[in-house]
């Protein structure tokens, strides 16, 4: 494969290598040169353009990924071309997402042009969510190169193993007269939600005082019954001769591992009595923040067996944050008190296109562009207001209401994504925020409300956009699980990124606002959309 430019009346039925923005279009890179393109561009006076010339060997990047994807070992899994020489492998079913590591390292590196990206393995997935992408980089690859990686790919399996929601669990709490009632009723309320992240419906519970013989005494009575039974000390586990691990010896069991190199979840222990496992559980599962625990719950579910080498192994990736792809976020509230949603207004542009800062040009008779939307977002009764300006900071920010928190953007050469993290950082205190574009002054009202209406992290729409006869547009509206990946994308990425990681726990909603579509970007759309 070769780049090169060429007069557009020789480039007939070649891939076009760059985009090229014409008018009223833009011809996007990869797309074969038709004769109407071809005639497009002659009549916009273009004298050339970089076309991609295949050589007599070479595949298209679309054939490659299609090759690859389907020598594929795959269980529990869905595979569906994407744009641009990728294809996209997704989960069919709830479940622990499996591959073999190694194979994926060898496919990687049989040549720079053929890429495949998953998630780690043993990853708690939901259904339709995106566990990994092939992407070929060049338009074309040599048929040698292919005929290797397919060879790579065949000792590829990737797997999401279902849950196995019919075994029967206890939890255990052992009792202190320091601990309040609602310490247990809480515990035992979080690892039900927890449970029910495995389609789980029910947990038996018990309570005994955090005493050697009564614990033994219990434990015995309860291994023929249940297939896991889980013990949340009064107090933490500190060593093998403490209360939790002296008591499963005492009811004939055994103390398989105890401690792990995972944080939050250091002072985890699992063990066996009879037929039954037992996991000690750490202190830190008493919150519904992700810890060590949670990734030894999501192995027995799938039907591992967990031992000491499988702990240690957790070393690596082992200090934990909260993953967005973890269903119901385990910092997102349960109960149903009405969301507290914040508003976030991006105006930290450079303006380049336009020239002059397009944010203070006349919109109406006494209006700036600006101006509509610091209107439509002091209208909602927003929880919390952020304008994120940079160019004419002064003056932009003079345009908002007091009620509005302005904040400058030091660097807007970093991008849109910079002038987001900002942002999100002024948010204190809410469950969801709308992300407005400083140059679309025609969203309207009832756009607003349909995002709002429509919001539901439990129900899978964590993340809101607006379509306008089907084609997706801003604003959009984020749950706070999101905030934390927000804050850390670069450049002008900003949500749109997010809403294709995250298929599954997001929703569109169809409004009756062609204003979702419009933003301003020049002196000709400014005109035409003051009409």
């Amino acid at each position: 494969m070769q780049l090169a430019r060429l007069k557009p009346s020789d480039a007939l039925n070649h891939p076009l290598a760059h985009s090229i923005r014409l008018n009223n279009r833009v011809i996007r890179k990869g797309e074969i040169l038709t004769k109407e393109i071809v005639s497009t561009l002659t009549n916009e006076n273009i004298e050339s353009i970089a076309v991609v010339i295949p050589g007599t060997n070479d595949c298209h990047e679309d054939a490659v990924a299609s090759d690859i994807a389907h020598n594929l070992t795959i269980m529990g899994i869905t595979i569906a071309p994407a744009i641009g020489g990728r294809y996209n492998i997704y989960a069919e079913h709830k479940g622990l997402f499996i591959l073999n590591t190694d194979s994926i390292h060898a496919l990687n590196r049989v040549d720079e042009s053929i890429t495949l990206a998953t998630l780690q393995t043993f990853s708690n997935v939901t259904q339709g969510q995106l566990l990994a992408t092939i992407k070929i980089i060049p338009f074309y690859v040599n048929a040698l190169i292919v005929n290797q990686a397919i060879a790579a790919a065949q000792s590829i399996s990737l797997e999401v193993r279902p849950w196995l929601n019919n075994q029967h669990i206890a939890l255990v709490q052992t009792t202190s007269p320091s601990l309040a009632a609602k310490v247990y009723e809480k515990s035992l309320r979080v690892q039900r939600q927890r449970l029910e992240t495995y389609g789980m419906t029910s947990i038996s519970d018990y309570q005994t005082n955090h005493q050697v013989d009564q614990l033994g005494k219990l434990l015995s009575g309860l291994a023929s019954k249940y297939d896991l039974i889980m013990i949340l000390g009064a107090s933490a586990t500190c060593d093998r001769s403490d209360v939790i691990p002296s008591s499963i010896e005492s009811a004939e069991g055994l103390v398989i591992h105890f401690g792990m190199p995972v944080d939050p979840g250091n002072l985890l222990l699992i063990g066996k009595i009879h037929k039954a496992k037992i996991i000690g559980l750490p202190g830190c599962a008493r919150s519904p923040a992700l810890n060590g625990f949670d990734w030894v719950l999501d192995r027995l579910m799938a039907g591992f067996t967990v031992g000491k080498l499988d702990i240690q192994g957790m070393g690596v990736g082992g200090v934990l944050k909260d993953s967005p792809a973890r269903g119901i976020s385990r910092e997102e509230n349960h109960n149903s008190h009405p969301s507290r949603i914040g508003a976030i207004v991006l105006a930290g542009g450079l303006s380049s296109r336009m020239g002059d800062n397009k944010l203070l040009l006349d919109w109406n008779t006494d209006q700036k562009l600006i101006d509509p939307v610091l209107e439509l977002v002091s209208s909602w009764p927003f929880a919390e207001r952020v304008l994120v300006g940079s160019r004419d900071f002064k003056y932009v920010s003079e345009r908002a209401n007091p009620e509005i928190t302005s904040i400058n953007n030091p660097h807007p050469e970093k991008g849109l994504a910079n002038s987001l993290a900002l942002g999100i950082q002024m948010i204190t205190d809410v469950d969801a925020i709308i992300v407005f574009l400083g140059d679309m002054p025609l969203v309207n009202m009832k756009t607003i409300e349909r995002l709002i209406a429509t919001f539901s992290p439990q129900e899978g729409a964590a993340m809101v956009y607006p379509l306008y006869q089907g084609e997706r547009g801003n604003p959009v509206l984020i749950g706070r699980r999101f905030f934390e990946e927000l804050s850390q994308l670069e450049g002008d990425q900003g949500a749109r990124i997010l809403l294709d990681r995250y298929p599954h726990l997001v929703k569109g909603v169809s409004v009756d606002d062609p204003g979702i579509l419009l933003d301003i970007d020049d002196q000709e759309t400014l005109q035409r959309l003051r009409q």
